[in-house]
């Protein structure tokens, strides 16, 4: 897939996820975009992410999991 075709469905996301997300099944974005520096190097394949971009996206998820399990606990 072309850089500008992941950029468009990208930038359809955050529209997606205010329209999709309910109290009682949220949905979180973690953004691995390229405009959030993810770059093609960080592919080891050319589709898949390589030890870089697998530490990048671990970056960006990561927080957004802790919230979810300490909310999960909390009973929110």
């Amino acid at each position: 897939m072309r850089a500008a075709a992941i950029d468009a469905i990208n930038k359809e996301i955050p529209a997606w996820v205010t329209a999709n997300s309910k109290p009682e099944s949220p949905i979180a974005v973690a953004d691995c975009s390229s405009q959030n520096g993810f770059t093609s190097a960080m592919l080891r394949d050319g589709v898949h992410p390589g030890p870089t971009g697998d530490q990048m996206m671990a970056k960006q998820i990561s927080p957004l999991l802790i919230k979810f399990v300490q909310d999960a606990v909390a009973g929110k």
